[in-house]
């Protein structure tokens, strides 16, 4: 048996996400109300610059609007104010 020890914990803000933290599930929602918010408070940066510092790898996924927010090439999108 394999046991993974990780401890879930709620992130609403930028400040919320440290670099101790392993993984990022987005989950699903409305993508560009999601996108504005992300955007509007620099989430969307500290969360790009989170996954490229540090030594240790880092994980995230994305169901639904969160996996449209992790795309780095959206097809038939809407671009609204350069959310994406």
């Amino acid at each position: 048996h394999v046991f993974i020890e990780w401890l879930p914990t709620e992130i609403r803000s930028a400040q919320d996400l440290s670099d101790d933290m392993k993984g990022l599930i987005i989950p699903g929602g409305e993508s560009t109300v999601m996108g504005h918010l992300l955007k509007k408070n620099a989430f969307l940066q500290k969360i790009k610059n989170w996954l490229d510092d540090g030594e240790d790898q880092k994980f995230v996924w994305g169901t639904c609007a969160g996996l449209i927010l992790l795309a780095n090439q959206l097809e038939n999108a809407r671009r609204v104010d350069n959310v994406f």
